[in-house]
């Protein structure tokens, strides 16, 4: 991931990509004793980007970011920063965003909000979105291809619709669980 963020040097291969690209880290880094906005506004200032009220308002309203852009961030909660730094990674409103656990720290409810958001861009505005999560079902609610990687080689891949159902699949490696899951379930034992 870092490679492709071309935050480290390629060794062998190509990397055919955007010179455009988010990459959100899993712990961000945030000037703390600074607003949500001031951080947004300092870093749209060293790219050049002008702040676009219309766009960047929207998209502080999706992430249900209105009541906090104007506190200090050191008051933040660990999700509210987690939204905070997705928006700081859209400033440039890259082609390619690459995300290191996008939902960390995030509750129900919030993690919705950057997946309905991610989803958007992905849909709506063309923007490829690279995901490394644990969560599988943050995965599966927004991917169009699923790839699993092992010490640097694909186990799995799932493309297209087929991807939306991969956890099914990988919980049931073989048919005869998936039958005796369905026929047996006893739900009215779960608290």
């Amino acid at each position: 991931m870092k490679i492709l963020a071309q935050n480290n040097q390629l060794t062998s291969g190509n990397i055919i990509s955007s010179d455009n690209i988010g990459y959100l880290i899993e712990e961000p880094k945030l000037f703390l004793s600074k607003t949500g906005l001031e951080n947004f506004k300092y870093l749209a200032n060293l790219y050049g980007v002008d702040y676009n009220q219309e766009r960047f308002g929207s998209l502080i309203q999706e992430l249900d970011l209105t009541q906090s852009i104007n506190k200090r961030v050191k008051t933040y909660s660990l999700g509210t920063k987690q939204k905070l730094a997705l928006l700081l990674t859209l400033v440039t409103e890259p082609d390619i965003l690459i995300l290191d656990e996008p939902t960390n720290g995030l509750d129900i409810e919030s993690s919705q909000i950057v997946l309905a958001v991610l989803k958007n861009l992905a849909l709506h505005e063309n923007v490829g979105i690279l995901i490394s999560s644990h969560k599988l079902e943050d995965i599966e609610e927004i991917c169009e291809r699923v790839l699993f990687l092992e010490n640097g080689l694909l186990t799995f891949q799932k493309v297209g619709k087929d991807s939306h159902n991969f956890l099914f699949e990988i919980a049931f490696s073989s048919a005869t669980d998936r039958d005796i899951f369905i026929t047996k379930q006893e739900f009215w034992d779960i608290v």
